[in-house]
């Protein structure tokens, strides 16, 4: 594969720069979703049974 074929894989610095925002933004999201989950009993037993029961099946 020459320059020309593989030019449009490439990211400008500021494409990068922006894709590592949106990554570190949607990690954020997850982990402040997580800590609202988690902040009381019944939300925190649900949300592990839901996980332990991925868990199981992704095992299977």
């Amino acid at each position: 594969m020459n320059k020309a074929q593989y030019q449009h894989l490439l990211h400008t610095p500021l494409e990068e720069e922006l894709i590592m925002k949106r990554s570190s933004l949607m990690t954020a999201a997850v982990g402040l979703g997580a800590a609202y989950l988690l902040r009381n009993k019944d939300s925190r037993t649900k949300l592990m049974s839901q996980l332990q029961s991925m868990g199981k099946r992704g095992a299977k």
